[in-house]
């Protein structure tokens, strides 16, 4: 059974093969914004703890968002993002909801689990819809998406993105 949550600290092995998994595909995907290895992996906890409260952002422009980790077993299986509110930038490219999940657990369905606990969390954070978008390319994020109720809105209006994306509302 796979499980969203906040990280705790004897997830630390288990996060860095998170992070090498995404490393082995190209375009490399950003696993754990603003990671530094050099820090103590509590201090970086503490960091993404305080992201929903807007303490810690680490640059400017960011939103307060609930950083989890998708966890089976053991292992981290993949990763979300839950924006409480919009910028411009999101609205266009990033969304509500931004996740991933490990190349290595891909097929398994997690995906739509992620997305379906991801879309709970973001209900009780006082959304009445969410905005989740994909690269036009990956097919199986946009049927996870359809298969949530997402509604297609369009593309991405940014073009110098290597590829567009496509944008889905979902009503909670």
């Amino acid at each position: 059974m796979m499980i969203l949550r906040t990280l705790h600290n004897e997830d630390e092995a288990a996060f860095q093969a998170a992070i090498a998994d995404f490393q082995t595909i190209q375009p490399v995907w950003p696993f754990a914004f603003h990671y530094d290895p050099s820090i103590a992996f509590s201090t970086f906890i503490n960091l993404v703890n305080g992201w929903p409260e807007g303490r810690n952002l680490p640059q400017e422009g960011w939103v307060p968002n609930t950083f989890l980790v998708a966890v089976v077993g053991e292992d981290i299986v993949g990763r979300v993002s839950i924006r409480h509110k919009l910028t411009r930038w999101l609205e266009d490219i990033g969304g509500h909801i931004g996740y991933g999940i490990c190349p290595s657990f891909r097929k398994n369905g997690y995906g739509k689990q992620v997305l379906t606990q991801s879309l709970v969390i973001a209900k009780k954070i006082g959304l009445d819809r969410a905005l989740v978008t994909c690269d036009a390319s990956n097919i199986a994020s946009k049927k996870i998406i359809e298969h949530s109720g997402g509604v297609f809105d369009g593309r991405s209006k940014d073009t110098t993105l290597d590829e567009p994306k496509l944008r889905y509302w979902i009503d909670l």
